[in-house]
């Protein structure tokens, strides 16, 4: 595997454009994605492939979940959508802690080919 090391082997991709890592290891009990270290940008054969989005659960037992997501317009960053909170609109993150890297509550990490 030529991504980060002690990266997950449970890996999907969809026509080559898109990367899906499906984080939980243990559906029926929680999830253990504090070993998995996922970069801004991976490279693989098919080219290089930028960090997208983040599902991510707020309890161990997967109760909710919320998303972390980039966007480059209308302002470039990372955007954290609660269905619960902010009447279901994405807010702007100033510090995006737990988007790059390791996040305990990881459920499923998507990353989109990167345009030539």
């Amino acid at each position: 595997n030529t991504f980060a090391q002690g990266i997950s082997q449970e890996t999907y991709k969809i026509d080559s454009k898109i990367i899906i890592f499906d984080v939980c290891e243990n559906r029926g009990g929680g999830v253990d994605a504090i070993k998995y270290f996922y970069p801004e940008e991976i490279k693989t054969a098919s080219g290089k492939y930028r960090l997208v989005a983040r599902l991510v659960s707020t309890a161990m037992t997967g109760m909710h979940f919320t998303g972390l997501v980039y966007h480059d317009k209308p302002v470039p960053g990372v955007y954290h959508y609660d269905d619960l909170s902010n009447q279901g609109y994405a807010q702007r993150m100033e510090n995006p802690v737990g988007f790059v890297g390791r996040n305990q509550m990881s459920m499923v990490v998507l990353y989109a080919k990167c345009r030539d």
